[in-house]
């Protein structure tokens, strides 16, 4: 009984610890409560890493886009300027 209970003048006293109560051997309430914070803050990292990525992977599909269009456009033109017997094409 002595390691579940103690009797201090008649009233029993509860010995034993959990993990999250202060003592030798505990983890503490606020350190799980930091490392919920932190793990929760590197998630909100990473998502921003993610988005940052994927701006950019559209950034480069629009320049190639934009590229080739314009390529695309100035052979056109010059085709047609030739066409008509143009001298500044």
């Amino acid at each position: 009984m002595a390691n579940d209970a103690e009797t201090a003048g008649g009233a029993e006293r509860n010995t034993q610890r959990g993990p999250f109560q202060r003592g030798p051997g505990s983890i503490g309430m606020s350190n799980v409560l930091k490392l919920l914070y932190n793990v929760r803050k590197d998630e909100e990292g990473a998502a921003l890493v993610e988005y940052a990525l994927l701006i950019g992977l559209i950034a480069v599909v629009c320049i190639v886009a934009i590229t080739q269009l314009g390529l695309a456009v100035s052979n056109s033109l010059n085709s047609a300027c030739t066409s008509l017997g143009g001298t500044g094409c």
